[in-house]
């Protein structure tokens, strides 16, 4: 019932997004190509992964196999959901490192509301890769989220002058703490994360 609740706030944010005029669309299995989002989406045969590329933007996104409903807003290339699971992909052209990146985004969550109700923060090398995670009190954020922890994960990339920056945050249930396979979702933003599609 509680899985449920979470999954209802998360069908929400989503239905906020698209009353705010932002076209989507959604993978259910069948690959799809999507011109104004400029994306290709495709699933492997086993239904395990997902894998978003994008020829015009040139990154590459490997997630976990589910139903994902994908949209672009004014301050994210890519935002993207399923069940339980979102993710925002940020592009822009800066020359700023991708580990200067990360230290910024730190500090920012540490001082400001953002980072309201996070309980652990901590900068981890997973497969040669820096990955900013940190985990928060759910109820900090939505009182449908109480007794759940929300895992955020974000890792920088970049090629010459440009950056991307993925947030991939994952809701776990109350209860589900010790089932949660953190590595699983380290590798899908060290490891499944590219900046240098197609170049």
């Amino acid at each position: 019932m509680r899985t449920r609740t979470f999954l209802g706030l998360s069908a929400l944010l989503v239905a906020a997004s698209a009353a705010a005029g932002e076209r989507s669309v959604r993978f259910t299995g069948k690959d799809l190509a999507d011109d104004r989002l400029g994306i290709l989406v495709g699933g492997t045969d086993a239904k395990d992964l997902v894998a978003v590329v994008s020829p015009r933007f040139h990154y590459g996104l490997i997630l976990p196999w589910g139903d994902w409903e994908f949209s672009r807003t004014e301050d994210s290339l890519l935002t993207g959901h399923s069940g339980l699971v979102n993710l925002t992909l940020e592009g822009f052209r800066s020359s700023e490192t991708p580990e200067a990146t990360l230290a910024a985004r730190r500090k920012w969550l540490e001082t400001t509301p953002a980072g309201r109700g996070i309980r652990r923060m901590e900068l981890v090398s997973f497969e040669g890769q820096k990955v900013l995670r940190n985990e928060v009190d759910g109820g900090a954020f939505a009182k449908e989220l109480a007794g759940a922890t929300v895992v955020h994960y974000f890792a920088a990339r970049a090629w010459k002058d440009d950056l991307f920056v993925l947030h991939l945050s994952v809701v776990v249930p109350p209860g589900k703490e010790k089932a949660f396979d953190d590595e699983r979702y380290l590798r899908y933003v060290a490891v499944g994360f590219r900046a240098d599609f197609d170049r």
